[in-house]
């Protein structure tokens, strides 16, 4: 059998090239088209703050309902029904919990640029900038590490 020839790496690279040159044109489309203060789209969610509440809080019953699916399926609790249920149960309970929480990060590194609104209490660095790259650094390195454990 004959092995095919591997792609050569500049390849490679056109993929990530393209979507990086979509995204930066839609991003640029939206930024002159789009003049709502309110924002891009609107959900049953009152504002930011109560739809972060109220996905960090799905999310955080997933992550119970983990460790009950987790503790039945390695056999520390019994109850029923047998079978294999509790396995999917468990992965897709978590990739649910991953993926609501996937707007809170968002949202917690898009508002750690913006100065505006009330003032409150800041855990962290004071300036802007300081806020932004702290941000953005802790939530590149936390949720590519905790999807490639799940996926």
């Amino acid at each position: 059998m004959v092995k095919p020839p591997a792609p050569s790496r500049p390849w490679l690279a056109v993929p990530l090239v393209a979507f990086a040159l979509v995204s930066l044109t839609v991003g640029l489309v939206a930024h002159r088209t789009i003049k709502s203060p309110s924002g891009y789209f609107h959900l049953f969610f009152s504002d930011t703050i109560h739809m972060k509440v109220w996905l960090a809080s799905a999310a955080v019953v997933l992550a119970v309902s983990q460790l009950v699916t987790a503790s039945r399926v390695y056999g520390l609790l019994h109850f029923p029904p047998p079978g294999r249920l509790y396995n999917a149960v468990h992965r897709w309970s978590g990739r649910t919990a991953i993926a609501l929480t996937l707007p809170v990060a968002y949202s917690a590194s898009a508002n750690a640029s913006s100065s505006n609104g009330p003032e409150r209490m800041q855990l962290g660095p004071s300036s802007i900038a300081a806020r932004l790259i702290h941000s953005s650094m802790s939530t590149s390195g936390v949720w590519p590490s905790r999807l490639t454990t799940t996926v």
